[in-house]
Order: structure tokens, then sequence, then C-alpha cells
């Protein structure tokens, strides 16, 4: 494991669960805004090997001073969701693309840099993601579609980053994570929308009736795939999808399965949103299998049961819970 690790994007679900995962062995500094805030649901920053640092990935300064003493980056930071993508497309694209360069731009001026992971999305595959592998030519969707902003500049980090290794030798790695939910989980995501609405006693509502294809991958197993790309020699340079195909349904079988583990009887409702959808994200994970040793051990009942306990141990307020 690398010494002092910054991660950007600390503050958020994915962030603070790495950084609860490291913090025994290392020192971790989360830099982040505050936008949303899933450190408030724990105690992570009481522990005495985690800094919290309030600021913007787009100031170059504060990404230097964040990284004053570390020796390792995974860099997370970014505007999530599709409702928040759509109402701020420049900020959005101004986050993934200047938020990239600041990280690693200041890695690059720095000796001792061991490794810089850049947590992508699977977002890059466009509309329809059935199987895909890393190599697959990338069209993340229409120029000219709000909806697309998050992937596009996803993308475009991507590429600086495996620029920056090519031409400046920086060690980094590429991490493309498919729909991860578990506990502490903020935001838009289905299943924390799900089982948020059914605790709360709450319709949970399909968006275009439901029948989205998706991979859902238990928290632990994507930090466990995560650690591996940020400690795996072989890992640098490349390229890794980390989900688990195995755990592959519809939304309106994930929201059917959220109901009968809950107990609940509660009628489904139907909300029908225009724009452009992702029909399908699979992901092939030959290639963390390979390199990293990656195996998705959770298994949706599982996780899902897992998520719903967390939950219930949390205050919910119906009102703050949507069904984006």
């Amino acid at each position: 494991m690398p010494g002092n690790i910054l991660i950007t994007g600390g503050a958020g679900f994915l962030g603070s669960s790495l950084a609860a995962r490291l913090c025994g062995r290392t020192p971790v500094v989360l830099l982040d805004n505050m936008r949303r805030n899933s450190l408030a649901s724990g105690a992570l920053l009481d522990r005495p090997n985690v800094e919290l640092r309030v600021g913007d990935v787009r100031d170059p300064a504060c990404v230097s001073r964040a990284l004053d003493g570390c020796r390792a980056v995974v860099h997370m930071a970014s505007v999530a969701g599709v409702d928040a993508v759509c109402a701020d497309p420049v900020g959005t694209l101004r986050t993934a693309m200047l938020g990239a360069e600041n990280v690693l731009g200041a890695c690059n001026l720095r000796d001792g840099i061991e490794r810089v992971v850049i947590v992508s999305s699977s977002e890059v595959y466009g509309p329809r993601a059935e199987g895909v592998a890393e190599d697959r030519a990338l069209v993340p969707g229409g120029m000219n579609v709000s909806r697309w902003s998050y992937a596009v500049g996803k993308l475009a980090a991507e590429r600086l980053a495996l620029a920056y290794h090519e031409q400046y030798g920086l060690p980094v790695t590429i991490v493309r994570p498919f729909n991860v939910y578990g506990p502490g989980q903020a935001g838009q995501g289905a299943v924390r929308v799900f089982v948020s609405r059914v605790l709360a006693g709450r319709t949970l509502n399909l968006v275009n009736g439901g029948g989205q294809v998706r991979a859902w991958c238990y928290l632990d197993d994507f930090i466990d795939g995560l650690v591996r790309a940020m400690t795996e020699p072989a890992a640098v340079g490349e390229v890794f999808n980390l989900g688990n195909p195995k755990a592959t349904l519809t939304v309106r079988e994930l929201a059917e399965k959220v109901s009968l583990l809950a107990g609940s009887e509660l009628p489904f409702g139907l909300e029908t949103r225009a724009g452009p959808e992702v029909d399908v994200r699979v992901p092939d994970i030959s290639k963390a299998r390979h390199l990293l040793g990656f195996e998705p051990a959770v298994n949706l009942d599982a996780g899902l049961k897992l998520t719903l306990d967390w939950y219930r141990r949390q205050r919910i307020d119906p009102l703050e819970v949507s069904n984006g």
C-alpha cells in the first residue's frame, strides 16, 4: 500500500467507503466541496488517520495543497446523477476535465507519486453496454444532449490520464464502476432510492417502465477491486471494469426484490421521463479477474439485505427520498 493517500470526492459514497477501508493502514486525506456528504452517516472523521479538506478540484492551488505529503491519489470528484448533470452540464464538464488536469498535473510535478487512480464510469460505454470489455470503441451518446456531459467528461479524463502515462511515465490506472450500491449511498442510485422509499412506506416508482438492465455491484466488492487496482504493479497504464455481471436484472426486478426482502406489499408506480436512456449496462470483468484477481463475492440478495439493515438503523426523511 502506498504512503499517505489523497482521495478527491472523499466525502462521497465511494470515497468515504474507500477511506474507511484504508485508514487503518495509512493516513488518508479527503478533498471535497461537500456538495454531497456521506460522512454525516458515520464516524470516519473521528479516526486519527483521516483528514478532511474542504475545497474544489477545479482549483489547482487547492489540489496542490491537498497533495502535500501524499504518495498516491484516487480521483473520484465529479458531478453525479442524471438530474444534476442535465441541470449543470457546464459544471459537470469543468469538474471532470479541470479536475483531472489539476490532479494529473500536480502529481506529474512531484517526485515519489506511486499511483494515480482515475475513477471513471460505465457511462463511457454509451446507451447500450452489454457484456462490454475495456477495449470496446467508446461512443457516449449524442454530443448535443446534456445527458451525456458526464460520460464525455469522464472519457476526456481517461484519455488525459493515459496521455500523462504515455508521455511522462506517470503511474496511472483507470477503473470504470458499474452500478455500485450499499450502506451509506447518497444521491439517485436505484438501490438507495428503492430501499429508502420502501422503508418509508412510499410507492416505488419505475421510470419508463423499469425495463433497463443493470449489473449491481455491492460496495465491499467494488472497494476490494479498487484497492487491488491501487496496489497491483500490472495495473499501471491499464483500464478496468469493476462490477458484478452475476447480479444482472432489470430495474423492475430490482424493485420487486427490494420489496420482497423488506416484507413490503406496496404497489409500484410508473413515471415517464423524457430524454435518452441507458438500456443495458453489464460489464465483462475478465481483465480485472486476470490482472487484479478481482472476483465479486457478495450476491445480490445478501448485498440488498445488508443495505436494508443499514438503512433501517438510520433516520430516513421521506421528504428527501426521490426516485431518480
